[in-house]
């Protein structure tokens, strides 16, 4: 039987800093917490360069990121949670970066004066050396950072062109190598020092670092290895691994034994990118076929790449496991397939089932293995003092990205295992400060914040789109009404090269995607001082967000701040006696409506803000 409703009780949030940032959805949801919302309310404003010091504040990658980011905080939207169709705010990113990023190599100087990293772009040298070895993302992110604050900053890369996996594991359709070295060439303005051709291990070593006089180095490595099949027939000629599959593809090597007739084992991205890889080294095969244990809705792939391999003329077969390479003259014919039955036993682990009767074999002259990444941690000896964990990871403190030897860090896919370009971002960045806080024998980063009545918010009946930014800040009318607006495409017929296959928004489409979002770095906040409790906000909510409750019915754990509140709010009374005005700001699309209702001004819409400073630099 359910409770009455006055007996129900709700748990609840007290407005303050970790409120108001966690309302503002698609920037907690970013790994270096970028304030997206700001920046598409910016184009969509007509601000494109305010926009794009957004964006690039705290994301040295950002030209990068407009092009490659899984969008985290897309999935974090709430125009996804109440019209179902997210902001597209990466190909938004991409837009602004077109005209004021690094895409330009003019830009390259001005784009560093964006940064909002503590610090500066002409600091003053601090007498401290570091070193990143790997010039992939988390090393260059934790680099950019360290040199803001005036430390001389290493980085050392096996390879002979920077960026790590986004140059050798991002395939060129997605991400023109030319972007990456613009990114890279930017930081290098910095004073950062890159050495190419470099391999930890055999060139220098993690103490050799040290003995040169660094005082700390980060390990942001990637996951460089691919992972075999240990199946019978694993010898034969014509079977591949994706990771150098790719690498090659990137740095224009030719792919040995690349046959007419190709099948891909794994169902994530990788795979989705060596099926869109071998479309253009090859123009003339005639099969590209990927196969998956996983069902298709089960597939790591996100959706999206799966079906523009697919529109590019690869085929799927979902739910079955390779049991066996089977060839003729020590050439690869086919592999030996069974459908999969279930993955995983009650337990939960992994542990296949197949179904009877159901063994086939897929014909294919070349097999392209996606099915892992592994790290190579070989060079790391005794006396270094790093722990490599079970999975082949270096073990690291995810809050201060340590390793087991306190002057050693580690970030990116070395330390967690192959994610996201952005968390490798987030992860050098984390680690910058870690290393400061190591040399400097304290923590000098703190955060600022405010929240600020903006009393010109309103909606409007139109929103010129041809306008620079207005005086008030102005919703469109049908804001909450207007349908996702996708980037363009170009032809399937011209994508057997490596053009970019996504095309950048034109002005009007930019900004008319801009202006669907739903500020949510704009809140309402109720004032009990002057609320008469009239609910008249309540019954002009068009989203049911707003309602009245018995004070009685707020859950406040013992020690909560709700209980100190509460407490304070009710001082000298046996229990709290009176009424509350709760809301549901998951389902608040920022109307205004409720602020002009008030009769007593009770309700205003406040803009929350924060930023990152260093002290004593």
């Amino acid at each position: 039987m359910a409770p009455a409703y006055n007996q129900r009780k709700f748990d609840l949030k007290i407005v303050d800093q970790e409120y108001l940032f966690g309302n503002f959805s698609c920037a907690a949801g970013c790994p270096v917490y970028t304030h997206a919302g700001e920046y598409v309310q910016a184009i969509a404003e007509g601000d494109f360069e305010r926009a794009y010091a957004v964006a690039r504040g705290p994301n040295v990658f950002a030209s990068v990121c407009g092009r490659t980011c899984s969008h985290p905080c897309e999935q974090q939207c709430r125009k996804g949670v109440v019209a179902k169709r997210p902001i597209s705010i990466r190909a938004l990113k991409r837009y602004v970066t077109e005209k004021y990023g690094v895409e330009i190599t003019r830009n390259l100087q001005k784009s560093l004066s964006f940064s909002t990293a503590p610090g500066s772009t002409h600091p003053t040298p601090n007498g401290h050396k570091v070193a990143m070895v790997g010039a992939g993302p988390a090393g260059i992110s934790c680099a950019h950072d360290l040199a803001r604050l005036g430390y001389e900053c290493h980085v050392y890369e096996r390879l002979e062109v920077p960026g790590g996996m986004l140059y050798v594991g991002i395939p060129e359709y997605r991400l023109p190598r030319e972007l990456i070295k613009n990114e890279v060439a930017a930081v290098e303005l910095l004073g950062v020092q890159i050495h190419y051709g470099q391999e930890c291990g055999k060139d220098f070593t993690v103490q050799s670092l040290f003995d040169d006089g660094c005082e700390a180095v980060f390990l942001g490595i990637g996951a460089h290895l691919g992972r075999g099949l240990p199946i019978p027939g694993k010898e034969l000629q014509g079977i591949h691994v994706a990771v150098p599959f790719l690498r090659d593809a990137a740095l224009y090597r030719p792919i040995a034994e690349l046959g007419e007739r190709v099948l891909i084992i794994g169902g994530g991205n990788v795979a989705m990118d060596v099926a869109r890889t071998t479309i253009r080294v090859k123009p003339e095969v005639k099969e590209v076929r990927i196969t998956c244990l996983e069902s298709r809705d089960k597939m790591l792939a996100f959706p999206w790449e799966l079906e523009e391999a697919m529109e590019e003329g690869a085929t799927l077969d979902a739910g079955w496991g390779p049991l066996e390479f089977v060839g003729e003259k020590g050439r690869l014919t086919g592999v030996r397939m069974k459908q999969i039955a279930s993955i995983f036993d009650a337990a939960g682990k992994f542990n296949p089932e197949y179904v009877e009767g159901s063994e086939t074999i897929f014909a294919c002259d070349t097999c392209v293995l996606a099915i892992g990444q592994g790290i190579d941690t070989t060079f790391l000896t005794a006396a270094d003092g790093v722990k490599v964990g079970p999975r082949g990871n270096i073990e690291t403190n995810p809050q201060t990205m340590q390793t087991s030897n306190p002057r050693v860090f580690c970030g990116g896919d070395a330390a967690f295992g192959p994610r996201l370009v952005i968390d490798a971002v987030a992860e050098g960045s984390r680690a910058a400060r870690g290393i400061d806080e190591l040399i400097q024998g304290r923590s000098r980063i703190i955060k600022l914040w405010s929240s600020t009545e903006v009393p010109n918010f309103h909606v409007s009946p139109l929103i010129d789109l041809d306008a620079k930014r207005p005086e008030v800040f102005a919703m469109a009318a049908d804001y909450d009404y207007r349908p996702r607006i996708e980037p363009l495409t170009i032809s399937f017929d011209d994508r057997h090269n490596w053009k970019e296959v996504e095309q950048v928004y034109s002005q009007a489409d930019a900004r008319a995607e801009g202006n669907r979002c739903l500020r949510c770095n704009f809140n309402t906040v109720f004032s009990s001082a002057t609320c008469i409790l009239c609910g008249g906000c309540i019954d002009v909510c068009p989203e049911n967000c707003l309602s009245i409750i018995d004070v009685a019915q707020i859950h406040a754990a013992t020690g909560s701040a709700m209980e100190q509140l509460l407490a304070a709010r009710y001082a000298g009374e046996a229990a709290p006696n009176g009424a509350a005005i709760i809301k549901d700001d998951a389902r608040c699309v920022r109307c205004d409506l409720c602020v002009r209702r008030c009769p007593t001004d009770a309700i205003t819409m406040e803009r929350y803000e924060e930023r990152e400073v260093a002290l004593d630099v």
